[in-house]
């Protein structure tokens, strides 16, 4: 979800970015909505008090279904022909024992509307035996009469307000907006406090392909283990918030995590001076923590050969006692294929990977692909205040699974943010992935390999603009750049030899492009 937030007066969107295998949180500096109601909530002892902004039409956009529950089936169905037309999605259940099944299958049940007279099971009973199955989101009780003492033991049991027959479309109305939007920010709240106290778990993570499995379970059993973790996987996969749980759930979680981004550094000198004032630094303030060393397949050997003294060093003097913190790297590349290459050092490789986990790419998750699409339409619906999608388009899904998606879920978000906001609604169809239709794309459907023609076709670089003019170079050589990598799937130095650069070289290329990609996405947002 993302809302408007204010701290000291100054707007910020509070952005939940999802990864394929999580979501995260961050602030991104932004411009107000205007019109809408502000909510303050504290998110800690002395801290700044947040106030959020959204509209509840953006609510109903987000919300799972509501369960209306009634055994009279007029006053069932005209509870929820007044939900339907107030734009929210509706399960209906006809007696006590169908609710109770319903809101234990289906855990995306935004709100319980439920009837207190049942023949089979009814009255706070009813009420009491929801919580127990552990129901947690708001139930409204409904009744014929207006009972004080029936009111006090429905709110006793677990109901959070009472509605007497008949119900109107205004009183139905505000009563779901006010809980829609406290239980979201009650939720909000409540994620962006362990997020903030690095307190994110394996709950948090969305894992649920066939793909994901072994690297779950991998990741769970590294959390259990004091040893080097070794991380690899595309960009865009969620290697470092997978690293951020797994630190909380490890016994290093009282203690910081500290993130170091890698940078090559080819002379001893300036590798010297950045390992004194800027590494060590981080090493040695920490106390039974963790230290992620980010894109680590970037060093050079020089700068590898370093770590291995040290690790060497600590290994030793820490061989009778637990060690002070855990090691963790995040590598693209996969070290073993840099190894046999001579631009990896094995023993440095051999120390990194006492535990090892590799994350996979989002094509290779297609079971998962329509959820993972569905939640970041979500998240873009409330960032670019574009209420009237609601979902994609079975058409638009079957053209989007054909896509090799090389950004992973970075890519997918950037493409379906374009989308929305070409979007007349309520889905997204073939129209409004313009840059998709007129591409070739990987089709995931059969492994029969393609021939030669048809893979120049595919990879052909199309020289002259629409226009009929040369295409810039920089143009040129950035689609060039791009193609290579996706190519070679994201193996950073065949990339570099093919292309005849340097492997500092693309990273720096690379990185240009995408703090571009970043430009161009928050002109997109500011414009919409």
């Amino acid at each position: 979800m993302s809302v408007l937030m204010e701290i000291n007066g100054k707007p910020f969107f509070l952005k939940k970015i999802l990864f394929s295998v999580a979501c995260n949180h961050q602030i991104d500096s932004s411009y107000p909505l205007a019109g809408q109601t502000r909510y303050t909530y504290v998110l800690q002892p002395n801290s700044y008090p947040c106030v959020f902004v959204i509209t509840k039409e953006m609510m109903k956009a987000m919300m799972g279904p509501i369960l209306v529950a009634a055994e009279d089936y007029g006053k069932r169905a005209n509870t929820s022909s007044i939900l339907r037309a107030l734009g929210y999605r509706v399960i209906e259940a006809e007696n006590g024992l169908r609710t109770l099944d319903l809101l234990r299958r289906r855990r995306n049940i935004s709100f319980a509307l439920v009837d207190l007279m049942m023949s089979d099971l009814g009255g706070t009973d009813l009420i009491s035996t929801i919580r127990v199955t552990g129901f947690a989101a708001p139930l409204v009780v409904m009744s014929d009469v207006e009972n004080e003492e029936l009111l006090q033991k429905s709110l006793k049991a677990g109901a959070v307000d009472y509605l007497v027959y008949p119900i109107t479309s205004l009183r139905l109305s505000v009563t779901l907006g006010n809980l829609s939007i406290n239980n979201t920010y009650e939720r909000e709240v409540h994620y962006i406090r362990r997020q903030q106290e690095n307190h994110l778990r394996f709950s948090d993570l969305y894992a649920n392909s066939e793909a994901m499995k072994e690297p779950f379970e991998q990741a769970k059993q590294a959390a259990l283990s004091t040893k080097n973790l070794l991380i690899e996987g595309e960009k865009g996969t969620g290697r470092e918030t997978l690293a951020r749980v797994i630190h909380h759930e490890s016994p290093y979680a009282t203690g910081k995590f500290v993130r170091i981004q890698c940078v090559p550094i080819s002379d001893p000198a300036q590798d010297s001076k950045k390992w004194e004032t800027k590494i060590l630094p981080h090493i040695h303030s920490i106390d039974h923590g963790t230290i992620c060393l980010c894109e680590i397949d970037r060093l050079e050997i020089n700068q590898q050969k370093r770590w291995i003294d040290f690790l060497k060093k600590r290994k030793e003097a820490e061989k009778d006692s637990e060690p002070k913190f855990r090691l963790t790297v995040i590598s693209t590349s996969r070290l073993q294929g840099l190894v046999e290459d001579g631009l990896f050092l094995k023993e440095f490789y051999d120390l990194l990977r006492e535990c090892h986990v590799i994350v996979p790419p989002l094509r290779e998750r297609r079971d998962d692909f329509s959820d993972i699409a569905q939640r970041a339409i979500e998240h873009i619906v409330v960032e670019s205040g574009q209420p009237h999608v609601h979902g994609v388009a079975g058409s638009a899904l079957s053209l989007l699974l054909q896509h090799d998606w090389p950004g992973n879920v970075g890519e997918l978000e950037n493409v379906l943010f374009r989308a929305v906001l070409l979007s007349q609604g309520p889905l997204l169809t073939i129209r409004d992935f313009p840059q998709l239709t007129g591409n070739q794309v990987t089709d995931f459907r059969s492994n029969v390999p393609i021939d030669t023609a048809e893979k120049n076709s595919r990879y052909s670089i199309q020289l002259i603009d629409d226009n009929g003019q040369i295409r810039a170079y920089n143009e040129l050589e950035r689609e060039i750049i791009e193609r290579t990598v996706h190519h070679y799937r994201g193996r950073m130095s065949e990339a570099a030899r093919r292309l005849g650069i340097g492997r500092s070289t693309l990273y720096r290329k690379l990185d240009e492009y995408h703090a571009e990609n970043q430009k161009e996405s928050e002109a997109l947002r500011r414009a919409s």
